[in-house]
């Protein structure tokens, strides 16, 4: 038995289907304080980081990074909340205030184990490079397994970043791919690293469940004034609601949210 990012015991040997021919991805069956900075810890080997917008956090980020938890074995995995990712500065304007976002981060983590929030990107301020944070986080962790988290859309993207083969060499990439993702192979001539990278990322290349949620569509209910119940946390709909955020008019009044004192509890 072993335990799971949850601390509950498990068996060992959970299957992993393999790769087929039609989409060459694995499936994969089945999270925090806060920290201001890459905080260190005793006994930490293997770390996930796993940046975004956040825009707002809702569950299937959620529930991805509790499957990449578990199914890597990672010690933690940090949620890096973006201030201005260099692929999306033509959006800012779509961007909610990043203490906004920062504020709905730490109440969808709040109680979590494994999973943490952290405003590294946002502290340093100007444009969120990853290789910048990767690099933070060696400086923290210099024996820890560093896992870079992002979406498999995103493999051939990496050479356009910034010191991309740097960062190849800092980290260990985890690519995830939303279901029926049948992406190119992984080669050097397709990403830019080295072979043996490459290979490490095909080997490490999973799909996520199928969870169809999308920050655009939560952000465009709150804007027609519509329940994204179920879509993200309790305490995050309650922020949105409470603050007022993705609004689509200054005279729209807050929307009302569905938690509270009265709501009955789930079934356990």
């Amino acid at each position: 038995m072993r335990k799971d990012c949850a601390g509950r015991h498990t068996a060992r040997g959970s299957a992993v289907p393999g790769r087929t021919a039609a989409a060459p991805v694995r499936q994969w069956r089945r999270l925090s304080s806060t920290s201001t900075e890459p905080q260190t810890e005793a006994g930490i080997r293997r770390i996930g980081l796993f940046g975004g917008t956040f825009n707002p956090v809702h569950i299937g980020h959620l529930v991805l990074a509790r499957d990449v938890c578990e199914h890597f074995g990672l010690d933690r995995l940090d949620f890096i909340l973006a201030l201005l990712p260099p692929h999306k500065l033509r959006q800012s304007g779509e961007l909610a205030p990043a203490e906004h976002r920062w504020a709905m981060l730490q109440r969808a983590l709040r109680g979590e184990v494994r999973l943490r929030a952290s405003r590294v990107e946002l502290d340093r301020g100007g444009t969120s490079y990853t290789i910048d944070t990767v690099r933070a986080y060696r400086a923290a962790f210099p024996q820890a397994e560093l896992c870079l988290v992002i979406g498999a859309d995103s493999l051939f993207e990496l050479r356009t970043w910034r010191e991309s083969a740097r960062l190849a060499q800092l980290c260990r990439i985890i690519a995830v791919a939303r279901p029926g993702w049948i992406g190119r192979a992984v080669t050097p001539e397709a990403v830019g690293f080295a072979p043996a990278v490459c290979a490490q990322i095909e080997r490490d290349l999973q799909t996520a469940r199928s969870i169809d949620i999308q920050a655009t569509e939560i952000r465009a209910r709150c804007g027609r004034g519509l329940s994204i119940r179920w879509l993200v946390p309790e305490p995050v709909d309650e922020y949105i609601a409470q603050v007022g955020i993705y609004r689509s008019g200054p005279d729209r009044e807050p929307r009302e949210s569905h938690g509270g004192a009265d709501e009955p509890s789930p079934t356990p």
